[in-house]
Order: C-alpha cells, then sequence, then structure tokens
C-alpha cells in the first residue's frame, strides 16, 4: 500500500499548529497571568528550609518589579 500524497503534509501541519498552540499558551501565561505567594507563606517557607532570604521591591521604568534573594 502506498501512502497518499498530502497525507504526510497533513501530519505536519498538526503536529505545528499543535507547537504553535503551546507555545502561545506559554507566552500568554507568563505574561498575563501571575502566580503569587502572599509575604507570610514564603517567610514561612524559607523559615522551614532554614534559608536566609531578603525580599525587596525596585522601580524599574515605572514599574514596580518584587524579587527575592536567597542564599
Amino acid at each position: 500500500m502506498t501512502a497518499k500524497p498530502n497525507e504526510g503534509r497533513r501530519i505536519l501541519k498538526k503536529r505545528y499548529i499543535l507547537l504553535l498552540s503551546v507555545m502561545g499558551y506559554l507566552l500568554f501565561a507568563n505574561s498575563c497571568m501571575t502566580m503569587r505567594t502572599s509575604s507570610k507563606k514564603t517567610a514561612a517557607f524559607f523559615r522551614d528550609n532554614k534559608v536566609d532570604y531578603i525580599s525587596n521591591t525596585v522601580q524599574l521604568d515605572e514599574k514596580k518589579v518584587h524579587y527575592i534573594q536567597t542564599g
């Protein structure tokens, strides 16, 4: 039996659509959604794991950026 001429292209096209969809979702999730943990839970996590940390916020180009420094 021989494969249909367009069958390989159809499978490749579906893979590209799936890959583009996943990459698009990851880009959307990274830029639009934020995952946050309260300061109390963060402090408890580092205290329970005996890790020193510094929680700070800086202003960059009119945007506040919160970061945690550990070690």
